[in-house]
This record gives structure tokens, C-alpha cells and sequence, in this order.
């Protein structure tokens, strides 16, 4: 039977939502979408509840960016739609693609000042792909196909679904014969530029490539590729694991220092090509723009022909799937036996010293870690990887303790490192983390987050222990906000409003009836079997300032004192 009829639009929706492979929806349920969860409970797809709705477009993101899988949020109207917007935000700009389901603002014919209306569309115009209206319970059907196409195809992001309250309780029919299936959009010369592409890798010598998140997917026959070549490879933040991090042709680079430092750069230049795949060459994607990928020898694949000659212009610029690409430069790679490399096994070793003793060339202002389990953080993240099994998945949140994990962490695989990319938002890395678990339930999903985002996102925790999603959170605590004191006492000196007021974590975790470890030298076996058990454990870390942080700030204090002795001894009379 092609049509089921006298449905409900909440049971059209739902049944719309699986056909697209829809397996989760994240969001709270309210007055104005009673008739949706009710559709949602006799359907199959899972419905999260969660304690905001900022931390349901946060889960979505890491739910996506952890496997590629595409999930949905569902809001009410208003402060709901509201509270979801620095979510949606970030995967705006984090290129993540979601279904943000939102009830519709009241409208009463002839009264102004309804209840909780706002103009919606115009306040999320900025920061979704498309926006789609479903008036009507026919609409319901097409349009969801269409925003699901829209949010996939070119750059993916999310798109924004209203929905008419009386949509979700009338009553309509599902058409089988609607359900699609999909291809994405390329130009008519995509075939012609991908063969002059291939050719000019092919008589390249010294080739670099430079991979983002859009080419996760490839990651297999990306390490064949560059193995034949023996090409370096560099990655973006998102695009780390797509070649495992001990693997001697990756290339670390030091994210603290803007446009990656000096190595970076003579590396670049000392090419003879430049292939970028499934990067957009955004702010923390280029080194806040600095990095120099001159034109002539740039080579970008990206699926969105807005990306491509945006911030870098390039030599060949091919609007296609990185996927489709590297398998037609992989099958044509096939035929080469011995590829003459420009980059020699000696030179290679030499480079990734350089880059190596450059990022242990920055250490300033550097937390010491308390409790003797490890002094510093590079030994820290020494002793966190010997724990992990290589198929788990990191989850930060925005602030210090991230750019120590990008720093000091070695991703080992695919989608190993999800992080707040280019919106940076504080509260991201629990919810994401929840996300990242439900998509792959068999890796090991760690959060390391300071403790101010901690103290923002605390309560998610509990919805990761009604949905008995294992996750484990490591609590860096300074007892401040890290990064912007840190900045501050590089540039004035001192600190200010920055401290934090935090409570005893240990009966927090208890509260929540989740285990706590306070980590200390004798607790490293205790340590190794919480990261490997099931359910959730809350692990705290003190932080105090290192001497070098106490140096500076002594410098400072020292100045200051100094300068006003001086004033006071000019502005004296003899």
C-alpha cells in the first residue's frame, strides 16, 4: 500500500524523519508540541530530552561530527527556539548538517502581542542554509525532503523547519512514493578539471596536502594515496585522525601559534604542490588567515562552490565530492609502482623535528598539575593516550584546556577529536559528547573541559544517566576562566573577573549518584579502569599556576611598581 491515510501530521513527520534515515531527535517537549512526542513515542526514531535546548543542538553537532550522520532537534516556539540559537550557531559555522524542527510563532488575526512571538525567521536567517515553512499537512512530505537535500548538499549546515501548530494534529497522508533518494549537485566541468587535477599530481614531486572535515570520509584511501607519494600531510582541527597522529607523514603544527609557525610556512613553500580536500580555509582552518598557500600550486576539492576561491584562490578549483575525487585519483594511483617523491625519508624526519621542537618551544603560562599523577600537561596526555583505546573519541569545550588537548593529544583515528571549531561556544563539549556517543555506542567518548564550561553544562550529566549513555568527563580546574586570565596577565599584568566559585565536584558526582575520581599518583590504576568502565565518572584534575606564569606576573607587578616610583620622583619639587 503506496498512501497510508488519516494519519496525523505528527505521525507524517515522524514516518518522513525515518524514511530520510533519521534515528534521533534531540529537544524538550512543551505545550505547543504534546501531539509530536506523542507521534515520536510510537515511532522508531529515539527522542533525547534534554535539559535546554542549547544542549540539544550541541548533542546534534557531535552526533554528526562523530560519524557523518545526520540528526534532528525540536524546539517549541520562543524561548525555546531561543535557547537553541548558539547551537545551531556553531554548526553553522562548523559546516555540521541538522534538522531544526520549530514550532511557529502564534499569530492571532487583528491582536498584536501574542504569546511568545517573535519574528523567527528573520532572527535565524544568518545562521541556517535555507528556511522551510510547513503551513499545511500536504507540505509536510516534500518539504522535509527538500531541507534534508538542502542541508547535505553544497556546504552542509543546518536548515530551520517551521511548523504550524495545527500541522502536527490533523489529519492527512503519508505517500510512499515520495520517500527519495539523493545525489549531490556538481558542475558540468567538474570531470574535466578533476583529469587536469589528477595529471598534475601525478607529475608532482613534492606534494602537501592539506585535509579538513570534508574528507573524514576518504580517510582509507587518502593513507594509501599519500604513502605512495610520500607526501606530508596537514590537517585542519576538524580534520585531524584522517591520518593517525604517530604516523610519520602527519605533520603537527601548533595551533597556538597564528598561521601555524615558521616551519609550517618554509614547508609550504618548499612544495611543489598544494592539494586541499574538504577544508574551507575559515579562521582556525588557515591559521587566522596567515597561512600562505600561494595560488599557483593550490589544488582544492570541496563540495561547496562557495568556499572554493573564497579566502585562497587556486590554480584548479573542483566543486565535487572529496570522496569521488580521492577514489578516482586512488583507482588511477593504482597503476604507478615506484613514484619518484621529491620529499626524501631524511628530509621528512628533519621537518617533523623542526615542527616538534617548535611546539615545545611554547610552553609559557603552562598549568602545573596537581595531585602527582602527572606534573604538566604534555605528561598528562602522555599517560591519558597509554589508557585509551584507539577507537575513542575526545570532546573539548572552549577555553585553555583545548588548546592543550590540540596541542598535547595524538588523534589516532577518524572523527577522534570533535571540538567547538569556529564558533567556540563554552557548554559545547558534555552535550556533544552525549551526541557522540549515541551515534557510535562502542567507542570510548572522553570530554576534557575547564571548569568554567563545566559549570555551564553540569546538569547534562543527568540526562546522560537517564538515557544510560556511558561517558567520561575530565575536569581541568584552575578554579578560574583559564584562558582569558591568562590573557589577561600577558597583557596588563593582572587579573580580573575571572575567578570562579566552584563547588566540591566530588559531592556533586555524588548527588548525581555518578562515579568521582579525585586524580592523584596513586590513583593511575583506578584512573585507567574508570576510563574502560560503564557508566558515567566525573574525574577532577587541580591546576595552580606554573613559575614561568608567576614570572610574568611578577615582571609585570615589578614594572608597574617601578613606573609609579618614578612619577612620584619626577612630580616631586627638589
Amino acid at each position: 500500500m503506496k498512501k497510508k491515510t488519516g494519519i496525523t501530521g505528527s505521525e507524517i513527520i515522524c514516518r518522513t524523519l525515518e524514511s530520510l534515515g533519521i534515528e534521533v531527535i534531540f529537544g524538550l517537549p512543551g505545550t505547543q508540541n504534546i501531539h509530536f512526542y506523542r507521534s515520536l513515542h510510537h515511532s522508531s526514531i529515539r527522542a533525547i530530552t534534554t535539559t535546554s535546548e542549547l544542549a540539544a543542538s550541541f548533542m546534534a553537532n557531535g552526533y554528526y561530527r562523530s560519524s557523518g550522520k545526520i540528526a534532528a532537534i525540536n524546539t517549541i516556539s520562543g524561548p525555546g527556539f531561543t535557547y537553541a540559537l548558539s547551537g545551531i550557531a556553531e554548526a553553522f559555522l562548523d559546516s555540521v548538517p541538522m534538522l531544526c524542527i520549530v514550532g511557529s510563532p502564534q499569530i492571532i488575526p487583528g491582536k498584536k502581542f501574542a504569546h511568545q512571538a517573535i519574528d523567527q525567521q528573520t532572527i535565524i536567517k544568518p545562521i541556517v542554509k535555507d528556511i522551510f515553512k510547513i503551513a499545511n499537512i500536504t507540505e509536510i512530505q516534500e518539504t522535509l525532503n527538500k531541507a534534508y537535500l538542502s542541508s547535505l548538499n553544497e556546504e552542509p549546515g543546518p536548515v530551520y523547519i517551521e511548523v504550524d501548530d495545527s500541522v502536527y494534529s490533523g489529519s492527512g497522508v503519508f505517500d510512499q512514493t515520495l520517500i527519495k533518494q539523493y545525489s549531490f549537485f556538481k558542475t558540468d566541468s567538474y570531470r574535466e578539471l578533476t583529469e587536469k587535477a589528477i595529471a598534475e599530481i601525478l607529475k608532482s614531486q613534492r606534494i602537501l596536502f592539506y585535509l579538513g572535515q570534508g574528507a573524514n570520509q576518504a580517510h582509507a584511501e587518502i593513507r594509501d594515496i599519500v604513502e605512495l607519494f610520500n607526501s606530508p600531510v596537514l590537517t585542519t582541527s576538524s580534520g585531524r585522525g584522517i591520518l593517525p597522529e604517530n604516523h610519520p607523514l602527519l605533520f603537527p603544527f601548533n595551533v597556538v601559534i597564528r598561521g601555524g609557525g615558521k616551519t609550517m610556512k618554509e614547508m609550504i613553500k618548499s612544495s611543489d604542490l598544494i592539494v586541499a580536500l574538504g577544508c574551507k580555509f575559515s579562521f582556525n582552518g588557515s591559521g587566522a588567515f596567515q597561512f600562505e598557500f600561494p595560488e599557483k600550486k593550490l589544488i582544492h576539492v570541496d563540495l561547496s562552490s562557495s568556499v572554493l576561491n573564497a579566502n585562497y584562490p587556486a590554480k584548479i578549483a573542483i566543486q565535487d565530492d572529496v570522496n569521488d575525487f580521492i577514489s578516482e585519483l586512488h583507482n588511477k594511483s593504482k597503476n604507478i609502482k615506484n613514484k619518484v617523491t621529491g620529499w626524501p625519508d631524511g628530509e621528512l624526519a628533519e621537518w617533523r623535528k623542526k615542527a616538534v621542537d617548535e611546539i615545545n618551544g611554547h610552553t609559557e603560562a603552562e598549568s602545573y598539575f596537581e595531585g602527582g599523577f602527572a606534573h604538566n600537561p604534555a605528561s598528562f596526555f602522555e599517560k591519558l593516550q597509554k589508557h585509551l583505546p584507539e577507537n575513542s573519541i575526545i570532546v573539548t569545550d572552549s577555553g585553555q584546556h583545548q588548546m592543550l588537548t590540540r596541542k598535547y593529544y595524538k588523534v589516532p583515528n577518524v572523527r577522534g577529536l570533535i571540538i567547538p571549531s569556529n564558533f567556540q561556544s563554552m557548554g559545547f563539549s558534555i552535550p556533544a559528547a552525549i551526541g557522540a556517543k549515541l551515534a557510535v555506542p562502542d567507542s570510548t567518548v572522553v570530554v576534557i573541559i575547564g571548569d568554567g564550561g563545566f559549570n555551564i553544562s553540569a546538569t547534562e550529566l543527568l540526562t546522560a544517566l537517564r538515557e544510560k549513555i556511558t561517558i567520561k568527563v575530565i575536569i581541568l580546574n584552575d578554579k578560574s576562566l583559564g584562558l582569558i586570565r591568562t590573557n589577561q596577565i600577558n597583557k596588563f599584568g593582572f587579573d580580573y573577573s575571572t575567578n570562579l566559585l566552584n563547588p566540591d565536584y566530588a559531592k556533586l558526582a555524588e548527588s548525581f549518584n555518578i562515579e568521582f575520581v579525585g586524580l592523584s599518583a596513586k590513583k593511575e590504576d583506578h584512573f585507567e579502569l574508570n576510563l574502560k568502565s560503564s557508566g558515567i565518572t566525573l574525574i577532577e584534575v587541580s591546576l595552580r599556576d606554573s613559575m614561568v606564569f608567576y614570572k610574568k606576573r611578577s615582571k609585570r607587578v615589578i614594572r608597574r611598581l617601578a613606573r609609579k616610583i618614578i612619577d612620584k620622583l619626577i612630580q616631586t619639587p627638589p
